[in-house]
């Protein structure tokens, strides 16, 4: 698994395994082949491809839009758009646009 730490300040493209611990600045695509854990902050928005996947267990500042999979543990501070076919689940203590899971 590829490890990001510290600051990014670009765009970034998953297209395998990717761990963030630290912040990126700008949006982040995960690709159909791509696995994407977020433990830091993501500055921007996330887009998850068709058979792409993403955990956030820290921050996306911006909207996550999903043809994916995608599971919310952390906080989403935009909106969450899903699209046909797209798998979404909301862990306790997660939140989306302020709207906190109980």
């Amino acid at each position: 698994m590829r490890r990001i730490q510290g600051v990014l300040r670009e765009d970034l493209v998953v297209d395998d395994d990717v761990l963030v611990v630290g912040t990126v600045v700008g949006n982040i695509r995960v690709e159909a082949s791509g696995n994407l854990r977020l433990e830091g902050t993501a500055r921007g928005h996330l887009v998850i491809l068709a058979n792409g996947a993403a955990a956030i267990h820290g921050t996306v500042t911006g909207d996550v839009l999903t043809a994916g999979r995608l599971f919310v543990g952390g906080v989403v501070r935009g909106r969450v758009v899903e699209s046909a076919g797209s798998i979404t689940s909301v862990g306790r203590g997660a939140s989306i646009a302020g709207v906190r899971r109980s």
